[in-house]
């Protein structure tokens, strides 16, 4: 486990780190590798979705596990079965936003799979059937609205919906037809992801409501480019090969490493508050970065700063999503145990909920413009109880967020 504090070496003040007023972690466990996190609106309750150590069968194949996480602990498991029973594992893809959903495919080995959309309380899942130009399909993510967004195993992505079927997502108007890459929802209609250009290069791109074809998203590299995640207008992927950055309207931001120079690595998370989570390859280590801190930090080195002095029972490996709400970063965290096997982690970091704007770690006028600005456009960044709806409770978690201060 590493024990050196990154913190002190990168220069930063203690105030540009977030006042924290509660951290939990809880271990999902070893063979458990979390893929995604949602908040059970109205309900109180987190979901965790990913891979789960409970056997399916005698050779130990694993299954897509939900956890039910309320008030510090695990309240309940849901393990979501292949829907056929030729079907030897179920693949796990991403919770729905009100994590009443998750998305994935019943997998058989040498044989294909289907996209399917499971019940996240109940396990209960349908399949979506073959996708356009291939037998096989695959559901990388699905919304509330029961829309899924389709990876199609050596073909064109595409999106599934439950009234019109798929549909093929394409490159840009000026590209030929090849495959797309694997795509994530951003609402209903908007999908972010990549596809190969006529010179073989992976592009990273976003597709519109309306419209078949992807826009490019701004890359100064000449090497491959990929758009994992996006939440609140912020994407999160690489660029020009390996190198982790984010887009903030469109507009390309690089990640730096945890010694200076460029992040080696991917971004796997841009939240509205300014945070960003990844992979760091030349560590082999989870890494968190607010934008206009000059370096990033190992994820354990800032874990154990804020809990003064605490340390993960895992290694954090990878950051695979997040969800804000309230003023918590709630993360689904691989680790790695000693042994190199898998460990699940889930962890929440209740930080400055009013704290939206630079400078970070002081409340100040931005603050109260970029809270203004975010909730006249129904921006996520004004969402502060994370309902979707922007309303006189943001308002009041704002104004409460910003009298108690970040101290």
């Amino acid at each position: 486990m590493r024990t050196k504090k990154i913190v002190s070496a990168l220069g930063l003040a203690a105030a540009s780190l977030p006042a924290v007023g509660q951290v939990v972690l809880i271990d999902l466990g070893e063979g458990a590798r979390p893929t995604s996190v949602a908040r059970v609106q109205g309900q109180g309750l987190v979901r965790v979705s990913g891979f789960s150590p409970d056997p399916l069968d005698a050779g130990g194949a694993r299954v897509l596990g939900v956890w039910s996480i309320e008030n510090g602990a695990i309240g309940s498991t849901t393990i979501c079965r292949p829907i056929a029973p030729w079907n030897e594992i179920s693949v796990a893809g991403q919770l729905s936003d009100d994590g009443s959903l998750v998305a994935g495919a019943s997998w058989t080995t040498g044989v294909g799979g289907e996209g399917t959309v499971w019940d996240a309380a109940t396990g209960v899942g349908g399949g979506l059937g073959a996708a356009p130009g291939d037998a096989d399909s695959e559901a990388a993510c699905v919304r509330d609205d029961g829309v899924a967004g389709g990876g199609i195993w050596g073909s064109l992505t595409a999106a599934h919906d439950p009234v019109g079927g798929w549909s093929a997502l394409l490159p840009p108007l000026d590209e030929p037809q090849v495959p797309a890459g694997a795509v994530e929802d951003a609402g209903p209609g908007v999908f972010v992801g990549s596809f190969r250009d006529s010179g073989g290069s992976l592009k990273a791109c976003v597709w519109h409501d309306g419209s078949p074809n992807a826009e490019r998203l701004d890359d100064p590299g000449s090497g491959d480019s990929d758009a994992l995640s996006i939440d609140g207008g912020r994407v999160a992927g690489y660029s020009d090969d390996e190198r982790a950055c984010i887009w903030i309207n469109g507009i390309h931001t690089p990640v730096p490493g945890v010694g200076g120079g460029p992040m080696i690595g991917f971004a796997s998370v841009a939240l509205p508050n300014g945070y960003v989570f990844g992979v760091d390859f030349w560590n082999f280590a989870a890494f968190v970065w607010r934008v206009g801190w000059p370096t990033s930090v190992l994820l354990d080195d800032w874990y154990t700063t804020i809990t003064q002095g605490e340390t993960m029972p895992y290694d954090a490996f990878w950051v695979t999503d997040g969800v804000l709400a309230n003023g918590t970063m709630h993360l689904a965290v691989w680790g790695m145990d000693g042994f190199g096997g898998d460990a699940g982690l889930y962890l929440a970091v209740h930080g400055c909920g009013a704290d939206l704007a630079p400078v970070y770690g002081v409340l100040d006028l931005q603050d109260v413009n970029a809270f203004v600005a975010g909730f006249l456009a129904h921006d996520a960044i004004a969402d502060l109880d994370g309902n979707g709806i922007f309303d006189l409770q943001d308002i009041n978690a704002f104004v409460n967020g910003f009298n108690d201060g970040c101290g």
